[in-house]
């Protein structure tokens, strides 16, 4: 199945491997300190785009591209939730508003979509064990 491109290639974190993607999101999550409860709607926000858009991916070529567009640009919405969080002053929305705007503006197709909705998996998880070690360390 070949790798639609919606827009020019940056290069960052999303161009790497997926070892490498994992390394940076076990990191960021040890420095954000988010809370598992916090990044939810994200996370969940996230999953819904990336499963209606994979419904899509057996179909015909100009149907997965025009899914994989109408996914990217609702992808982008996320900016103003992320913005709107930090603007309330929820603790770790400031680093995780830097980090997840970068890493959207990197999604232009298949590759760096999945890997982004990776990359917040592994945020998720990882920032719930951190959560889990912060509160053993206080007992």
């Amino acid at each position: 199945m070949s790798s639609l491109n919606l827009t020019q290639s940056k290069s960052g974190i999303l161009k790497k491997s997926v070892d490498e993607i994992l390394k940076d999101a076990e990191s960021f999550s040890k420095v954000a300190r988010i809370n598992t409860n916090q990044i939810r709607k994200l996370h969940s926000h996230v999953t819904k785009l990336w499963t209606r858009y994979n419904t899509y991916r057996i179909g015909d070529e100009n149907t997965r591209k025009n899914k994989l567009k109408e996914a990217i640009e609702e992808l982008k919405f996320i900016k103003a939730f992320l913005a709107y969080q930090e603007g309330r002053g929820v603790k770790g929305y400031e680093a995780l508003n830097s980090k997840i705007t970068s890493l959207v503006d990197e999604v232009n197709d298949e590759e760096t979509f999945d890997k982004f909705k990776k990359y917040i998996d592994a945020v998720v998880a990882y920032s719930k064990l951190e959560e889990k070690k912060s509160k053993e360390n206080r007992k």
